[in-house]
């Protein structure tokens, strides 16, 4: 369970105080694993997350309901079908705010979201995009949450 610092950060995000400091962002790299495929085809968009060494965001599942998961939404895009996004195996940190160690995703961890474009695709090019939400934490607090677009460029070829 975490500690007094769930309600000091929900106090201060709320009150505004807190500001995240440019070396405690996440950041999400995004591309098509293939970046040219045919209408009909499949491809799988994969999403590093960059962020300091010393950080980590939770893992997209967390056994403390205090904790904000990392997730990725796809955006709806006609003639994409988007599968369920596959995660990472997460790892395990012990924090002085926790009295059991927390699921993380440190840097350069890749989550993978499997797509399949409808053979009556006639575009000759899609961008492909969505919502990854992610909280950093470092050693001594954690950070508010991001909501991060990301966006990859698909180009169709013609078979």
């Amino acid at each position: 369970m975490i500690r007094g610092l769930t309600l000091f950060t929900l106090i201060a995000v709320t009150a505004g105080v807190l500001k995240i400091p440019q070396d405690r962002r996440i950041e999400a790299i995004a591309v098509v694993e293939t970046s040219t495929l045919s209408p009909g085809g499949q491809g799988r968009l994969k999403i590093t997350l960059k962020m300091a060494e010393d950080l980590h965001v939770n893992a997209n599942i967390v056994e403390d309901p205090n904790l904000i998961p990392t997730t990725f939404t796809p955006k709806e895009l006609q003639g994409i079908v988007w599968g369920k996004p596959q995660y990472p195996e997460s790892s395990k940190v012990t924090e002085w705010y926790s009295t059991e160690p927390l699921s993380v995703f440190q840097d350069g961890a890749i989550i993978t979201v499997p797509f399949t474009i409808e053979k009556k695709v006639t575009a000759d090019s899609l961008t492909l995009s969505g919502i990854l939400r992610a909280q950093a934490c470092d050693h001594e607090q954690c950070y508010p949450p991001r909501r991060i677009e990301v966006t990859a460029q698909l180009v169709l070829s013609k078979k």
